[in-house]
């Protein structure tokens, strides 16, 4: 152990595990006693924040705190906001916990850029009924079995989305990759194209094409809208980046295709790759 320290490893990612305690302590010999050490996988503030949440889970406010700090003093900007956003935050006896954490995370990361502390957690909060779970996942460690989030969507959320979206756009047109990452540049784009409102998304439609010709977005971002909208009013898709999925989560195929003679020409139009057969 001591040479893994040496070497700089840090001495909270070294695992010691022991073989050949199957006898009595009084009846090991040197034969039968096995010790392995190595590094973990595991980053360190995987660590300390599966070690915050199974101090939540005993109720042990104060042991989660103390981890949740050193989680803190190790994780990046990218993955700190999914904290926000996971599962213990909706419990009622946790919410003064989350705004400390809150607080301390804007104060670390976003100290002179509140805006974009904001365009992260509207794209959390749109990916919080989606993919969320994916991306929390990101804070613990390889071993810990952690329970799906189950948010429920619902339409007075996706409309105070809508809203929240119009209003940066109004203000800002579509936020730079440059200045507020690739979070603050989707997040206006993944709400229109989540959207369940035709009329909301074919507004939308002209804005996201002259954003692409402009290098604002990306033209995949143009391409799933496109096809979001065909869908509704044509019953077609013509990029194919649409998938009938069933209740499971199970992939069972396309969508209807516009023209499959020319899905490949469409997509390597706007930048995709073309479907495999």
């Amino acid at each position: 152990m001591a040479k893994l320290i040496e070497v700089g490893i840090d001495s909270n990612q070294i695992i010691t595990q022991i073989h050949g305690e199957k006898y009595s302590m009084q009846e090991i010999n040197r034969n039968d006693r096995k010790v392995n050490i190595k590094k973990s996988e595991d980053k360190l503030f995987q660590k300390y924040y599966t070690e915050a949440m199974c101090a939540l889970n005993r109720n042990d406010d104060h042991t989660a705190w103390k981890n949740l700090l050193l989680w803190l003093k190790n994780v990046t900007k990218n993955s700190a906001i999914y904290s926000l956003f996971d599962c213990w935050t909706i419990e009622i006896k946790n919410m003064k916990m989350k705004k400390r954490l809150e607080d301390r995370i804007k104060n670390r990361f976003y100290k002179n850029n509140t805006l974009s502390f904001s365009l992260d957690s509207l794209w959390c909060e749109d990916q919080k009924y989606r993919a969320i779970n994916h991306y929390t996942v990101l804070n613990y460690t390889g071993d810990f079995n952690k329970t799906k989030c189950d948010f429920i969507l619902d339409g007075k959320h996706q409309h105070k989305l809508e809203l929240e979206a119009d209003l940066i756009y109004n203000n800002m047109g579509f936020p730079s990759k440059e200045k507020f990452g690739t979070r603050g540049n989707d997040v206006i784009p993944f709400i229109v194209i989540h959207s369940d409102n035709l009329i909301y998304q074919k507004k939308y439609l002209p804005l996201f094409q002259k954003a692409c010709e402009d290098k604002e977005i990306s033209w995949e971002m143009f391409a799933l809208l496109w096809d979001k909208i065909s869908l509704k009013e044509k019953g077609y898709q013509r990029y194919g980046t649409q998938f009938e999925v069933d209740s499971f989560g199970n992939i069972l195929g396309l969508y209807k295709l516009e023209n499959m003679n020319m899905t490949n020409e469409w997509r390597k139009q706007v930048g995709l790759d073309p479907l495999s057969d």
